[in-house]
């Protein structure tokens, strides 16, 4: 049987702070139990946002986390913005988008994301209300389920402190 790592363990927060220290950021693919695998991804930068951020999921949630700097090209979206995107990625290739301010509609709030395989996908969710004028975050989409010496992950422990897998 497989050991399971909880988020809470000093070994893993504290590889996800010197990763976020080296790069400014870490890329975190959040899934939760029941949740038919969908996750949602999430850029941190500070310390206190992801810590405040893993004490408020739910138990047996997994955390993954990428310890190599992702999705390199920020900033505002406008025209400048997009023409350098689609520059960058190349058609075909599969892009993440994760935007990088919360966004709410009455008392709900989210990260906006988004992905895709083309050119013509990643400039009509650009220019998307979610995201036009809105700082995002976009690259080629990385493989977080890869086993890596670079990724790590973890398990939301239960309210009594076990740590057991959820179904993703």
């Amino acid at each position: 049987m497989r050991d399971y790592q909880s988020v809470t363990d000093p070994s893993f927060l504290q590889t996800v702070l010197d990763w976020m220290s080296q790069n400014g950021s870490v890329l975190c693919l959040i899934r939760y139990h029941g949740g038919a695998s969908k996750g949602e991804y999430r850029i941190f930068d500070s310390k206190r946002e992801l810590l405040n951020c893993l004490e408020n999921l739910s138990p047996r949630t997994n955390v993954i986390v990428s310890g190599e700097p992702q999705l390199q090209m920020r900033g505002i979206v406008d025209e400048n913005f997009i023409s350098e995107a689609l520059n960058r990625i190349p058609d075909g290739k599969n892009w993440l988008l994760v935007g990088l301010e919360a966004q709410t509609a009455g008392r709900q709030s989210w990260f906006h994301e988004s992905s895709g395989s083309s050119c013509a996908e990643l400039e009509s969710e650009l220019r998307d209300n979610y995201c036009w004028g809105r700082p995002v975050a976009i690259g080629q989409e990385p493989d977080m389920m890869q086993s890596s010496c670079s990724i790590i992950d973890g398990i939301v422990p239960n309210w009594d402190g076990t740590i057991e897998p959820g179904v993703y």
